[in-house]
């Protein structure tokens, strides 16, 4: 990998015996950033790669520029060969400067879709609408955290925000053999969801739990006892750890 003059990310394929099949880069043109925060490979053996992006990246020949403020998020697939086959990203509608993604975590489905999550904000004058490659999201005036279901070509299924009232970092997600999907998220003055704003004083602790069918229908939201910990806390955003079973037994540490 050459011609990398700031942080910049890499996809790498080694065979069992430790040799280098391929590698390929994610550009960035100082002072802009990458940083990947998952990778997940499907039974075909296509990988996929989601991250964050700042200002001007290349993925491959593709040419991505942010512009000078804000984070944008990014998803690629590349073939078993290690040639790309598409990427996709989030994008800001009406005022492309304001407004931010953070990548998360992913999961794939059982038929190969994929499962997203990660955080938004925006600075409180901000009046747009964010978006995901061409899809028109939703409107935004606060920060939180959203999970997303794409198909395997990349395409848009489902977007569902749950806007805490404060700047949420994603936290890691589980999948049950049935798709369905498990994230917590840490609320601050309000629980609002896509369907429905919950009152943050019916839960006794500020990290809650969250279940989305394949469909994207909110299962339930619970709250998270913490023993002896005040209820009033905070727990360390990129502490959360979670892992579902294929029968949707979750477990938490943090």
């Amino acid at each position: 990998m050459t011609g990398v003059t700031s942080p910049s990310g890499f996809l790498a394929k080694a065979d069992s015996d430790g040799t280098f099949l391929w590698s390929k880069s994610m550009l960035s043109a100082a002072p802009s950033d990458v940083v990947i925060t998952d990778l997940q490979v499907d039974p075909a053996g296509n990988a996929y790669v989601f991250g964050t992006m700042e200002d001007t990246v290349v993925v491959d020949s593709l040419v991505f520029n942010r512009g000078n403020y804000g984070l944008m998020m990014f998803l690629a697939k590349y073939l078993p060969n290690g040639d790309l086959a598409w990427v996709k990203h989030s994008n800001t509608i009406d005022n492309p400067d304001i407004g931010s993604f953070l990548s998360g975590h992913m999961q794939i489905g059982s038929e190969g879709q994929l499962s997203l999550n990660g955080s938004f904000f925006s600075v409180p004058i901000f009046n747009g609408y964010l978006g995901w490659d061409a899809d028109t999201i939703f409107h935004v005036l606060d920060g939180g955290q959203f999970v997303a279901r794409l198909d395997a070509d990349g395409q848009l299924l489902w977007w569902r925000s749950m806007e805490g009232g404060t700047t949420q970092y994603p936290h890691e997600m589980g999948l049950d053999q049935e798709d369905n999907v498990y994230l917590t998220m840490q609320h601050g003055n309000k629980i609002q969801f896509t369907d429905a704003t919950l009152d943050p004083n019916d839960f006794d602790g500020r990290l809650i739990l969250v279940k989305y069918s394949p469909q994207g229908d909110r299962l339930f939201t619970t709250d998270i006892a913490y023993g002896n910990i005040s209820s009033s806390g905070d727990i360390r955003n990129e502490s959360v750890t979670i892992h579902t079973r294929p029968n949707g037994t979750t477990f938490l540490s943090g």
